[in-house]
Protein backbone atom coordinates (compact mmCIF):
# COMPACT_ATOMS: atom_id res chain seq x y z
CA UNK A 1 0.00 0.00 0.00
CA UNK A 2 2.69 2.55 0.86
CA UNK A 3 4.63 1.64 -2.30
CA UNK A 4 1.49 2.18 -4.44
CA UNK A 5 0.82 5.55 -2.81
CA UNK A 6 4.39 6.59 -3.52
CA UNK A 7 4.04 5.54 -7.18
CA UNK A 8 0.76 7.41 -7.71
CA UNK A 9 2.06 10.59 -6.07
CA UNK A 10 5.27 10.40 -8.05
CA UNK A 11 3.27 10.05 -11.29
CA UNK A 12 1.23 13.08 -10.39
CA UNK A 13 4.41 15.07 -9.76
CA UNK A 14 5.88 13.89 -13.06
CA UNK A 15 2.67 14.89 -14.84
CA UNK A 16 2.90 18.24 -13.10
CA UNK A 17 6.52 18.58 -14.23
CA UNK A 18 5.59 17.86 -17.84
CA UNK A 19 2.63 20.23 -17.66
CA UNK A 20 4.78 23.01 -16.23
CA UNK A 21 7.44 22.45 -18.90
CA UNK A 22 4.89 22.48 -21.70
CA UNK A 23 3.28 25.55 -20.13
CA UNK A 24 6.64 27.26 -20.09
CA UNK A 25 7.11 26.45 -23.77
CA UNK A 26 3.60 27.71 -24.56
CA UNK A 27 4.21 30.93 -22.63
CA UNK A 28 7.47 31.41 -24.52
CA UNK A 29 5.76 30.86 -27.87
CA UNK A 30 3.06 33.36 -26.93
CA UNK A 31 5.75 35.85 -25.95
CA UNK A 32 7.55 35.32 -29.26
CA UNK A 33 4.25 35.70 -31.11
CA UNK A 34 3.61 38.98 -29.29
CA UNK A 35 7.13 40.14 -30.14
CA UNK A 36 6.54 39.16 -33.78
CA UNK A 37 3.30 41.10 -33.87
CA UNK A 38 4.93 44.13 -32.30
CA UNK A 39 7.85 43.82 -34.72
CA UNK A 40 5.46 43.82 -37.67
CA UNK A 41 3.66 46.85 -36.27
CA UNK A 42 6.97 48.65 -35.78
CA UNK A 43 8.07 47.89 -39.35
CA UNK A 44 4.66 48.98 -40.66
CA UNK A 45 4.82 52.21 -38.64
CA UNK A 46 8.30 52.97 -39.93
CA UNK A 47 7.29 52.37 -43.56
CA UNK A 48 4.12 54.43 -43.21
CA UNK A 49 6.14 57.21 -41.57
CA UNK A 50 8.65 57.15 -44.46
CA UNK A 51 5.80 57.41 -46.97
CA UNK A 52 4.09 60.17 -44.96
CA UNK A 53 7.20 62.32 -44.72
CA UNK A 54 8.21 61.64 -48.33
CA UNK A 55 4.71 62.51 -49.60
CA UNK A 56 4.90 65.81 -47.71
CA UNK A 57 8.43 66.42 -49.06
CA UNK A 58 7.35 65.99 -52.71
CA UNK A 59 3.90 67.54 -52.28
CA UNK A 60 4.99 70.84 -53.75
CA UNK A 61 6.47 69.09 -56.82
CA UNK A 62 3.25 67.05 -57.26
CA UNK A 63 1.16 70.22 -57.01
CA UNK A 64 3.22 72.01 -59.66
CA UNK A 65 3.98 69.04 -61.91
CA UNK A 66 7.78 69.24 -61.44
CA UNK A 67 8.48 65.71 -62.67
CA UNK A 68 12.26 66.02 -62.84
CA UNK A 69 12.42 67.00 -59.18
CA UNK A 70 10.03 64.14 -58.29
CA UNK A 71 12.28 61.66 -60.09
CA UNK A 72 15.42 62.95 -58.36
CA UNK A 73 13.85 62.75 -54.90
CA UNK A 74 12.45 59.25 -55.58
CA UNK A 75 15.85 57.97 -56.72
CA UNK A 76 17.51 59.49 -53.65
CA UNK A 77 14.97 57.84 -51.32
CA UNK A 78 15.37 54.43 -53.02
CA UNK A 79 19.14 54.62 -52.45
CA UNK A 80 18.69 55.40 -48.74
CA UNK A 81 15.82 53.03 -47.88
CA UNK A 82 15.02 49.38 -48.69
CA UNK A 83 12.44 50.26 -51.35
CA UNK A 84 11.81 48.16 -54.44
CA UNK A 85 9.28 50.32 -56.19
CA UNK A 86 7.65 53.77 -56.02
CA UNK A 87 4.58 54.58 -58.10
CA UNK A 88 2.98 58.04 -58.30
CA UNK A 89 -0.21 58.37 -60.32
CA UNK A 90 -2.77 61.12 -60.87
CA UNK A 91 -6.52 60.94 -60.37
CA UNK A 92 -6.98 59.62 -63.89
CA UNK A 93 -4.88 56.59 -63.06
CA UNK A 94 -2.02 57.78 -65.25
CA UNK A 95 1.40 57.01 -63.86
CA UNK A 96 3.45 60.15 -63.23
CA UNK A 97 6.51 58.27 -61.98
CA UNK A 98 7.37 54.62 -61.51
CA UNK A 99 10.65 53.02 -60.43
CA UNK A 100 10.92 49.31 -61.28
CA UNK A 101 12.81 46.77 -59.11
CA UNK A 102 16.29 45.86 -60.30
CA UNK A 103 15.60 42.10 -60.35
CA UNK A 104 12.57 39.85 -60.14
CA UNK A 105 14.17 37.99 -57.20
CA UNK A 106 14.38 41.20 -55.16
CA UNK A 107 10.81 42.09 -56.14
CA UNK A 108 9.51 38.77 -54.74
CA UNK A 109 10.87 39.70 -51.31
CA UNK A 110 8.85 42.91 -51.26
CA UNK A 111 6.06 41.88 -48.90
CA UNK A 112 5.03 45.27 -47.59
CA UNK A 113 3.16 47.84 -49.67
CA UNK A 114 1.92 51.20 -48.36
CA UNK A 115 -0.08 53.84 -50.16
CA UNK A 116 -0.95 57.47 -49.49
CA UNK A 117 -3.46 59.74 -51.17
CA UNK A 118 -2.89 63.46 -51.91
CA UNK A 119 -6.14 65.43 -51.94
CA UNK A 120 -7.25 68.47 -53.89
CA UNK A 121 -9.57 70.12 -51.38
CA UNK A 122 -9.23 71.11 -47.76
CA UNK A 123 -11.91 68.63 -46.67
CA UNK A 124 -9.89 65.68 -48.09
CA UNK A 125 -12.84 64.34 -50.08
CA UNK A 126 -11.41 64.13 -53.61
CA UNK A 127 -8.02 62.57 -54.32
CA UNK A 128 -5.48 64.33 -56.51
CA UNK A 129 -2.70 61.76 -56.65
CA UNK A 130 -1.68 58.41 -55.20
CA UNK A 131 1.80 57.60 -53.89
CA UNK A 132 2.57 53.87 -53.48
CA UNK A 133 5.74 52.25 -52.12
CA UNK A 134 6.78 48.60 -52.09
CA UNK A 135 9.37 47.94 -49.39
CA UNK A 136 11.96 45.16 -49.50
CA UNK A 137 11.43 43.26 -46.24
CA UNK A 138 13.45 40.19 -47.24
CA UNK A 139 16.67 41.11 -45.45
CA UNK A 140 15.11 42.27 -42.22
CA UNK A 141 12.63 39.37 -42.24
CA UNK A 142 15.47 36.85 -42.70
CA UNK A 143 17.33 38.39 -39.78
CA UNK A 144 14.17 38.20 -37.72
CA UNK A 145 13.67 34.50 -38.54
CA UNK A 146 17.24 33.74 -37.48
CA UNK A 147 16.62 35.54 -34.20
CA UNK A 148 13.38 33.59 -33.76
CA UNK A 149 15.20 30.29 -34.36
CA UNK A 150 17.84 31.09 -31.78
CA UNK A 151 15.14 32.22 -29.34
CA UNK A 152 13.18 28.98 -29.82
CA UNK A 153 16.33 26.93 -29.27
CA UNK A 154 17.08 28.81 -26.07
CA UNK A 155 13.47 28.41 -24.98
CA UNK A 156 13.53 24.65 -25.57
CA UNK A 157 16.80 24.40 -23.64
CA UNK A 158 15.31 26.32 -20.73
CA UNK A 159 12.21 24.08 -20.80
CA UNK A 160 14.37 20.93 -20.71
CA UNK A 161 16.37 22.26 -17.80
CA UNK A 162 13.17 23.21 -16.03
CA UNK A 163 11.76 19.71 -16.59
CA UNK A 164 14.84 18.09 -15.05
CA UNK A 165 14.75 20.50 -12.15
CA UNK A 166 11.06 19.81 -11.55
CA UNK A 167 11.73 16.07 -11.58
CA UNK A 168 14.37 16.62 -8.96
CA UNK A 169 12.03 18.81 -6.93
CA UNK A 170 9.33 16.16 -7.24
CA UNK A 171 11.72 13.55 -5.95
CA UNK A 172 12.74 15.76 -3.05
CA UNK A 173 9.07 16.38 -2.20
CA UNK A 174 7.91 12.80 -2.70
CA UNK A 175 10.76 11.30 -0.63
CA UNK A 176 9.80 12.97 2.65
CA UNK A 177 6.11 12.37 1.94
CA UNK A 178 6.86 8.68 1.35
CA UNK A 179 8.80 8.58 4.60
CA UNK A 180 5.87 10.25 6.33
CA UNK A 181 3.38 7.70 4.99
CA UNK A 182 5.59 4.80 6.00
CA UNK A 183 6.01 6.28 9.44
CA UNK A 184 2.27 6.84 9.82
CA UNK A 185 1.53 3.27 8.74
CA UNK A 186 4.11 1.82 11.11
CA UNK A 187 2.59 3.76 13.98
CA UNK A 188 5.92 5.33 14.98
CA UNK A 189 4.62 8.86 15.75
CA UNK A 190 8.05 10.00 16.83
CA UNK A 191 9.15 9.97 13.19
CA UNK A 192 6.50 12.67 12.43
CA UNK A 193 9.09 15.12 13.60
CA UNK A 194 10.54 14.81 10.08
CA UNK A 195 7.90 17.38 9.04
CA UNK A 196 9.78 19.97 11.04
CA UNK A 197 13.14 19.23 9.40
CA UNK A 198 14.66 22.15 7.51
CA UNK A 199 15.10 20.18 4.30
CA UNK A 200 11.36 19.51 4.00
CA UNK A 201 10.41 23.13 4.67
CA UNK A 202 13.16 24.17 2.28
CA UNK A 203 11.79 21.96 -0.48
CA UNK A 204 8.31 23.42 -0.11
CA UNK A 205 9.72 26.94 0.02
CA UNK A 206 11.70 26.40 -3.19
CA UNK A 207 8.54 25.46 -5.07
CA UNK A 208 6.86 28.69 -3.96
CA UNK A 209 9.90 30.79 -4.83
CA UNK A 210 10.26 29.16 -8.24
CA UNK A 211 6.61 29.75 -9.11
CA UNK A 212 6.81 33.37 -8.04
CA UNK A 213 10.04 33.90 -9.99
CA UNK A 214 8.58 32.50 -13.21
CA UNK A 215 5.55 34.75 -12.86
CA UNK A 216 7.75 37.84 -12.33
CA UNK A 217 10.02 36.86 -15.21
CA UNK A 218 7.10 36.66 -17.63
CA UNK A 219 5.79 40.05 -16.54
CA UNK A 220 9.20 41.68 -16.82
CA UNK A 221 9.72 40.17 -20.29
CA UNK A 222 6.44 41.56 -21.59
CA UNK A 223 7.11 44.98 -20.07
CA UNK A 224 10.65 45.01 -21.47
CA UNK A 225 9.45 44.16 -24.97
CA UNK A 226 6.75 46.83 -24.89
CA UNK A 227 9.22 49.44 -23.64
CA UNK A 228 11.72 48.48 -26.35
CA UNK A 229 9.08 48.81 -29.07
CA UNK A 230 7.95 52.23 -27.82
CA UNK A 231 11.56 53.36 -27.51
CA UNK A 232 12.33 52.34 -31.09
CA UNK A 233 9.28 54.22 -32.36
CA UNK A 234 10.28 57.36 -30.45
CA UNK A 235 13.84 57.07 -31.71
CA UNK A 236 12.64 56.74 -35.31
CA UNK A 237 10.52 59.90 -35.04
CA UNK A 238 13.35 61.79 -33.36
CA UNK A 239 15.88 60.73 -35.99
CA UNK A 240 13.60 61.82 -38.83
CA UNK A 241 13.02 65.23 -37.23
CA UNK A 242 16.73 65.66 -36.52
CA UNK A 243 17.59 64.69 -40.10
CA UNK A 244 15.18 67.27 -41.48
CA UNK A 245 16.60 69.94 -39.20
CA UNK A 246 20.14 69.02 -40.20
CA UNK A 247 19.50 68.72 -43.93
CA UNK A 248 17.56 71.98 -44.26
CA UNK A 249 18.49 74.37 -41.48
CA UNK A 250 22.23 73.75 -41.32
CA UNK A 251 22.91 74.70 -44.99
CA UNK A 252 20.63 77.72 -44.64
CA UNK A 253 22.54 78.85 -41.55
CA UNK A 254 25.76 78.54 -43.54
CA UNK A 255 24.18 80.56 -46.35
CA UNK A 256 23.20 83.31 -43.89
CA UNK A 257 26.73 83.35 -42.47
CA UNK A 258 28.23 83.56 -45.94
CA UNK A 259 25.85 86.35 -46.98
CA UNK A 260 27.01 88.44 -44.04
CA UNK A 261 30.62 88.27 -45.26
CA UNK A 262 29.98 89.19 -48.89
CA UNK A 263 31.15 92.77 -48.57
CA UNK A 264 31.79 93.38 -52.26
CA UNK A 265 28.37 92.19 -53.46
CA UNK A 266 25.80 94.96 -54.11
CA UNK A 267 23.03 95.20 -51.57
CA UNK A 268 20.41 94.25 -54.16
CA UNK A 269 22.04 90.82 -54.49
CA UNK A 270 22.55 90.50 -50.74
CA UNK A 271 18.85 91.15 -50.24
CA UNK A 272 18.05 88.51 -52.86
CA UNK A 273 20.22 85.95 -51.04
CA UNK A 274 18.70 86.86 -47.69
CA UNK A 275 15.13 86.62 -49.02
CA UNK A 276 15.79 83.25 -50.65
CA UNK A 277 17.33 81.98 -47.41
CA UNK A 278 14.35 83.22 -45.41
CA UNK A 279 11.92 81.46 -47.76
CA UNK A 280 13.76 78.18 -47.25
CA UNK A 281 13.64 78.64 -43.47
CA UNK A 282 9.93 79.48 -43.63
CA UNK A 283 9.23 76.30 -45.59
CA UNK A 284 11.31 74.23 -43.14
CA UNK A 285 9.55 75.77 -40.13
CA UNK A 286 6.18 75.13 -41.74
CA UNK A 287 7.10 71.49 -42.31
CA UNK A 288 8.57 70.90 -38.84
CA UNK A 289 5.63 72.73 -37.23
CA UNK A 290 3.22 70.03 -38.38
CA UNK A 291 2.38 67.12 -36.06
CA UNK A 292 4.61 64.28 -37.23
CA UNK A 293 1.98 61.68 -36.23
CA UNK A 294 -0.87 63.49 -38.01
CA UNK A 295 -2.52 61.16 -40.48
CA UNK A 296 -4.07 63.89 -42.59
CA UNK A 297 -2.40 67.11 -43.71
CA UNK A 298 -4.26 70.37 -43.95
CA UNK A 299 -3.25 72.10 -47.19
CA UNK A 300 -5.05 75.35 -46.41
CA UNK A 301 -2.85 78.44 -45.97
CA UNK A 302 -1.71 78.86 -42.40
CA UNK A 303 -4.00 81.53 -40.95
CA UNK A 304 -1.77 81.93 -37.89
CA UNK A 305 0.97 83.41 -40.14
CA UNK A 306 -1.29 86.14 -41.54
CA UNK A 307 -0.49 89.76 -40.88
CA UNK A 308 -0.49 93.04 -42.75
CA UNK A 309 2.19 92.96 -45.47
CA UNK A 310 3.44 95.52 -47.99
CA UNK A 311 2.51 93.74 -51.22
CA UNK A 312 4.84 95.72 -53.50
CA UNK A 313 7.81 94.58 -51.41
CA UNK A 314 6.74 90.93 -51.74
CA UNK A 315 6.47 91.37 -55.51
CA UNK A 316 9.95 92.92 -55.72
CA UNK A 317 11.39 90.04 -53.72
CA UNK A 318 9.82 87.24 -55.77
CA UNK A 319 10.57 88.96 -59.11
CA UNK A 320 14.26 89.13 -58.20
CA UNK A 321 14.19 85.46 -57.25
CA UNK A 322 12.43 84.32 -60.44
CA UNK A 323 14.81 86.34 -62.62
CA UNK A 324 17.67 84.43 -61.08
CA UNK A 325 15.87 81.11 -61.48
CA UNK A 326 15.14 81.61 -65.19
CA UNK A 327 18.28 83.53 -66.10
CA UNK A 328 19.16 80.88 -68.72
CA UNK A 329 15.91 81.63 -70.62
CA UNK A 330 17.31 84.77 -72.16
CA UNK A 331 14.29 85.35 -74.38
CA UNK A 332 11.85 85.57 -71.47
CA UNK A 333 11.71 88.80 -69.43
CA UNK A 334 10.17 88.93 -65.96
CA UNK A 335 9.19 92.46 -64.96
CA UNK A 336 7.59 94.12 -61.92
CA UNK A 337 4.94 96.67 -62.89
CA UNK A 338 5.01 98.98 -59.86
CA UNK A 339 4.61 102.73 -59.51
CA UNK A 340 3.90 105.37 -56.88
CA UNK A 341 0.22 104.39 -56.75
CA UNK A 342 1.05 100.76 -55.91
CA UNK A 343 3.79 101.69 -53.43
CA UNK A 344 1.62 101.90 -50.29
CA UNK A 345 -0.81 99.00 -50.82
CA UNK A 346 -1.09 96.56 -47.91
CA UNK A 347 -3.08 93.34 -47.46
CA UNK A 348 -3.48 90.85 -44.63
CA UNK A 349 -1.96 87.64 -46.00
CA UNK A 350 0.66 85.00 -45.26
CA UNK A 351 3.81 86.23 -46.99
CA UNK A 352 5.14 82.69 -47.38
CA UNK A 353 1.94 81.50 -49.06
CA UNK A 354 1.66 84.60 -51.27
CA UNK A 355 5.23 84.17 -52.49
CA UNK A 356 4.45 80.55 -53.25
CA UNK A 357 1.33 81.56 -55.17
CA UNK A 358 3.18 84.15 -57.28
CA UNK A 359 6.05 81.73 -57.84
CA UNK A 360 3.67 79.00 -59.08
CA UNK A 361 1.87 81.40 -61.42
CA UNK A 362 5.16 82.64 -62.89
CA UNK A 363 6.30 79.04 -63.36
CA UNK A 364 3.05 78.29 -65.19
CA UNK A 365 3.60 81.28 -67.49
CA UNK A 366 7.17 80.21 -68.28
CA UNK A 367 6.11 76.63 -69.03
CA UNK A 368 3.25 77.77 -71.26
CA UNK A 369 5.36 80.24 -73.27
CA UNK A 370 7.71 79.78 -76.20
CA UNK A 371 11.35 80.84 -76.08
CA UNK A 372 10.47 84.56 -76.06
CA UNK A 373 8.00 86.74 -74.21
CA UNK A 374 7.31 89.01 -71.26
CA UNK A 375 5.87 88.05 -67.87
CA UNK A 376 4.54 91.01 -65.91
CA UNK A 377 3.79 90.99 -62.17
CA UNK A 378 1.83 94.11 -61.30
CA UNK A 379 -0.16 95.73 -58.53
CA UNK A 380 -2.77 98.47 -58.46
CA UNK A 381 -5.72 99.67 -56.39
CA UNK A 382 -8.84 98.04 -57.82
CA UNK A 383 -11.29 100.17 -55.81
CA UNK A 384 -11.46 101.86 -52.41
CA UNK A 385 -11.39 98.57 -50.50
CA UNK A 386 -9.61 96.16 -52.85
CA UNK A 387 -6.20 95.83 -54.46
CA UNK A 388 -5.33 93.73 -57.49
CA UNK A 389 -2.15 91.66 -57.84
CA UNK A 390 -1.78 90.12 -61.28
CA UNK A 391 0.56 87.89 -63.28
CA UNK A 392 0.34 88.54 -67.02
CA UNK A 393 2.10 86.91 -69.97
CA UNK A 394 1.97 87.26 -73.75
CA UNK A 395 2.06 83.54 -74.40
CA UNK A 396 -0.20 81.36 -76.51
CA UNK A 397 -3.28 81.84 -74.32
CA UNK A 398 -5.88 79.30 -73.23
CA UNK A 399 -8.80 77.91 -75.27
CA UNK A 400 -12.26 79.00 -74.04
CA UNK A 401 -13.32 75.44 -73.23
CA UNK A 402 -10.34 75.04 -70.89
CA UNK A 403 -10.46 78.60 -69.52
CA UNK A 404 -13.79 78.07 -67.80
CA UNK A 405 -12.44 75.04 -65.93
CA UNK A 406 -9.11 76.45 -64.72
CA UNK A 407 -8.96 76.80 -60.96
CA UNK A 408 -10.89 73.58 -60.51
CA UNK A 409 -9.29 70.46 -59.08
CA UNK A 410 -7.22 68.50 -61.59
CA UNK A 411 -7.57 70.93 -64.52
CA UNK A 412 -4.33 72.00 -66.22
CA UNK A 413 -3.25 73.31 -69.61
CA UNK A 414 -0.10 74.21 -71.51
CA UNK A 415 2.44 72.30 -69.43
CA UNK A 416 5.20 72.13 -72.01
CA UNK A 417 2.77 71.23 -74.76
CA UNK A 418 1.45 68.20 -72.88
CA UNK A 419 -1.41 67.39 -70.54
CA UNK A 420 0.97 66.70 -67.65
CA UNK A 421 0.67 68.24 -64.23
CA UNK A 422 -2.06 68.06 -61.63
CA UNK A 423 -3.50 71.55 -62.10
CA UNK A 424 -2.88 72.46 -58.46
CA UNK A 425 -0.92 75.72 -58.97
CA UNK A 426 -3.96 77.76 -60.02
CA UNK A 427 -6.18 75.84 -57.63
CA UNK A 428 -3.87 76.65 -54.72
CA UNK A 429 -3.88 80.34 -55.73
CA UNK A 430 -7.69 80.28 -55.76
CA UNK A 431 -7.90 78.63 -52.32
CA UNK A 432 -5.33 81.04 -50.87
CA UNK A 433 -7.05 84.14 -52.26
CA UNK A 434 -10.43 83.02 -50.91
CA UNK A 435 -8.94 82.19 -47.49
CA UNK A 436 -7.70 85.81 -47.32
CA UNK A 437 -11.15 87.17 -48.14
CA UNK A 438 -10.42 87.76 -51.84
CA UNK A 439 -10.99 86.04 -55.15
CA UNK A 440 -9.14 84.79 -58.22
CA UNK A 441 -9.90 85.90 -61.78
CA UNK A 442 -8.52 84.40 -65.00
CA UNK A 443 -8.57 86.18 -68.34
CA UNK A 444 -7.04 84.77 -71.50
CA UNK A 445 -7.19 85.10 -75.28
CA UNK A 446 -5.75 82.46 -77.56
CA UNK A 447 -2.70 83.74 -79.36
CA UNK A 448 -2.39 86.84 -77.16
CA UNK A 449 -1.74 85.76 -73.57
CA UNK A 450 -3.15 85.18 -70.10
CA UNK A 451 -3.66 87.28 -67.00
CA UNK A 452 -4.43 85.82 -63.57
CA UNK A 453 -5.50 88.36 -60.95
CA UNK A 454 -5.80 88.09 -57.17
CA UNK A 455 -8.28 90.60 -55.73
CA UNK A 456 -7.49 91.08 -52.04
CA UNK A 457 -9.02 93.30 -49.32
CA UNK A 458 -6.88 96.39 -48.80
CA UNK A 459 -5.54 97.07 -45.30
CA UNK A 460 -4.50 100.34 -43.69
CA UNK A 461 -0.71 100.94 -43.59
CA UNK A 462 0.98 100.14 -40.25
CA UNK A 463 2.31 102.93 -38.05
CA UNK A 464 5.96 102.45 -39.12
CA UNK A 465 5.24 103.04 -42.82
CA UNK A 466 5.97 106.32 -44.66
CA UNK A 467 3.23 106.66 -47.31
CA UNK A 468 4.60 109.94 -48.69
CA UNK A 469 7.84 111.86 -48.23
CA UNK A 470 7.19 115.59 -47.93
CA UNK A 471 10.07 118.09 -47.53
CA UNK A 472 10.30 121.86 -47.22
CA UNK A 473 11.76 123.84 -50.17
CA UNK A 474 14.85 124.77 -48.12
CA UNK A 475 15.50 121.31 -46.61
CA UNK A 476 18.89 119.69 -46.11
CA UNK A 477 18.62 116.02 -47.11
CA UNK A 478 21.30 113.77 -45.59
CA UNK A 479 21.48 110.18 -46.88
CA UNK A 480 23.50 107.57 -45.01
CA UNK A 481 24.10 104.35 -46.96
CA UNK A 482 27.05 102.13 -47.91
CA UNK A 483 25.54 101.42 -51.36
CA UNK A 484 26.32 104.05 -54.05
CA UNK A 485 23.25 102.91 -55.99
CA UNK A 486 20.94 104.22 -53.28
CA UNK A 487 22.71 107.58 -53.24
CA UNK A 488 22.19 107.80 -57.00
CA UNK A 489 18.46 107.04 -56.60
CA UNK A 490 18.04 109.81 -54.03
CA UNK A 491 20.01 112.26 -56.19
CA UNK A 492 17.69 111.63 -59.14
CA UNK A 493 14.56 111.81 -57.00
CA UNK A 494 15.46 115.11 -55.31
CA UNK A 495 16.90 116.59 -58.51
CA UNK A 496 13.46 116.22 -60.07
CA UNK A 497 11.95 117.79 -56.95
CA UNK A 498 14.31 120.78 -57.16
CA UNK A 499 13.26 121.35 -60.75
CA UNK A 500 9.69 121.36 -59.55
CA UNK A 501 10.14 124.30 -57.19
CA UNK A 502 12.42 123.01 -54.47
CA UNK A 503 15.56 124.60 -55.89
CA UNK A 504 16.90 125.39 -52.43
CA UNK A 505 17.02 121.74 -51.37
CA UNK A 506 20.55 120.55 -50.59
CA UNK A 507 21.59 116.91 -50.67
CA UNK A 508 24.55 115.35 -48.79
CA UNK A 509 25.55 111.71 -49.32
CA UNK A 510 27.33 109.94 -46.45
CA UNK A 511 28.47 106.33 -46.14
CA UNK A 512 30.08 105.81 -42.69
CA UNK A 513 29.13 106.39 -39.05
CA UNK A 514 31.99 108.85 -38.55
CA UNK A 515 30.84 110.85 -41.57
CA UNK A 516 27.37 111.45 -40.14
CA UNK A 517 28.81 112.23 -36.71
CA UNK A 518 31.05 114.86 -38.28
CA UNK A 519 28.18 116.29 -40.34
CA UNK A 520 25.93 116.69 -37.28
CA UNK A 521 28.78 118.31 -35.35
CA UNK A 522 29.53 120.90 -38.04
CA UNK A 523 26.05 121.70 -39.42
CA UNK A 524 22.74 123.03 -38.22
CA UNK A 525 20.27 120.13 -38.17
CA UNK A 526 17.16 122.33 -37.82
CA UNK A 527 15.94 121.87 -41.42
CA UNK A 528 17.66 118.52 -42.03
CA UNK A 529 16.00 115.24 -42.98
CA UNK A 530 18.10 112.12 -42.45
CA UNK A 531 17.48 109.03 -44.63
CA UNK A 532 19.54 106.31 -42.92
CA UNK A 533 20.28 102.74 -43.88
CA UNK A 534 20.05 100.13 -41.13
CA UNK A 535 22.90 97.79 -42.07
CA UNK A 536 26.30 99.41 -42.66
CA UNK A 537 28.85 96.88 -43.82
CA UNK A 538 32.06 96.57 -41.79
CA UNK A 539 30.61 98.69 -38.96
CA UNK A 540 29.05 97.44 -35.75
CA UNK A 541 26.73 100.46 -35.50
CA UNK A 542 23.37 100.32 -37.24
CA UNK A 543 21.46 103.26 -38.62
CA UNK A 544 19.11 103.11 -35.63
CA UNK A 545 22.08 103.18 -33.24
CA UNK A 546 23.33 106.39 -34.89
CA UNK A 547 19.88 107.98 -34.91
CA UNK A 548 19.57 107.36 -31.16
CA UNK A 549 23.17 108.40 -30.44
CA UNK A 550 22.82 111.73 -32.32
CA UNK A 551 19.28 112.37 -31.05
CA UNK A 552 17.79 112.52 -34.56
CA UNK A 553 14.58 110.60 -33.82
CA UNK A 554 12.27 113.45 -34.94
CA UNK A 555 14.19 114.11 -38.16
CA UNK A 556 15.19 110.65 -39.38
CA UNK A 557 13.61 107.94 -41.52
CA UNK A 558 15.04 104.42 -41.72
CA UNK A 559 15.50 103.25 -45.34
CA UNK A 560 16.28 99.55 -45.14
CA UNK A 561 15.66 96.13 -46.57
CA UNK A 562 15.26 94.84 -42.98
CA UNK A 563 11.93 96.61 -42.52
CA UNK A 564 10.01 93.31 -42.05
CA UNK A 565 12.20 92.07 -39.17
CA UNK A 566 10.52 92.19 -35.78
CA UNK A 567 13.60 93.45 -33.93
CA UNK A 568 14.01 96.38 -36.33
CA UNK A 569 10.33 97.32 -36.11
CA UNK A 570 10.38 97.13 -32.31
CA UNK A 571 13.38 99.45 -32.11
CA UNK A 572 11.76 101.84 -34.60
CA UNK A 573 8.62 101.94 -32.45
CA UNK A 574 10.72 102.55 -29.35
CA UNK A 575 12.48 105.53 -30.98
CA UNK A 576 9.43 106.78 -32.89
CA UNK A 577 11.23 106.35 -36.23
CA UNK A 578 9.35 105.44 -39.43
CA UNK A 579 10.58 103.21 -42.27
CA UNK A 580 10.79 103.13 -46.06
CA UNK A 581 11.58 99.79 -47.76
CA UNK A 582 14.90 100.29 -49.55
CA UNK A 583 13.82 98.29 -52.59
CA UNK A 584 10.97 100.78 -53.07
CA UNK A 585 13.02 103.97 -52.65
CA UNK A 586 12.47 104.76 -56.31
CA UNK A 587 8.67 104.51 -55.85
CA UNK A 588 7.95 106.40 -52.63
CA UNK A 589 6.00 109.57 -53.51
CA UNK A 590 7.98 112.77 -52.81
CA UNK A 591 6.49 116.23 -52.66
CA UNK A 592 7.04 119.77 -51.37
CA UNK A 593 5.18 121.06 -48.36
CA UNK A 594 4.54 124.75 -47.72
CA UNK A 595 7.18 126.35 -45.55
CA UNK A 596 5.78 127.41 -42.18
Amino acid sequence: MPKRQHTVFTSLLRTFSITVSLGLILVGILILFAVNKSFDNLVASKHEMILELFSENIRYEILTGSHLSIREKCNLLIKKEAIDNIIISNIRGEVIYESLPETAEVSRTSKFVVERTVYFDDEKTQPAAMVSMRFNTGIIRGLYYRIMGVSLFVLMTIAAIAFLMLKRVAHRISAPLHTLSQTAESGNLEDLSLLDQPNIKGDLSEVVILTSSIRKLAQQTLQSNQYRIETKKAEAVYQVAQQIAHDIRAPVAALDLLAGTLVDIPEEKRVLIRNASQRIKDIANNLLGRNIHQAQHDERPNQAMRRTWLISSIIESIVSEKRGQFRTKTGIRIEAKLDEKSYGLFAKVSAVELKRVISNLVNNSVEAMTDEGVIEIGLFQHNNSTLCLYVKDDGTGIPPDILGKLGQKGVTYGKGGTDSGLGLGVYHAKVAAESWGGELKIESTEGQGTQISLLLPKESPPSWFVPRLEVAPDSRIVTLDDDPTIHQIWRERFHALRNGGGNRIKLDNLSTPDAIRTWVEKNDTHNALFLCDYELLNFKETGLDLIEELNLQDQAILVTSHFEEEVVLMNCARLGVKCIPKSLASLVPIGLRPQS
